[in-house]
């Protein structure tokens, strides 16, 4: 059960960089759109 738990926190901070990568490189685009 504990790496299950594991796996799953690392999964959510992934998914969590990734959502920050997004939002950082979306303002970028929209930025230089302009």
């Amino acid at each position: 059960m504990e790496v299950f738990q594991q796996y799953i926190s690392f999964y959510i901070a992934t998914f969590v960089m990734w959502g920050f990568m997004m939002a950082f490189l979306y303002n970028v685009v929209k930025k230089s759109s302009m």
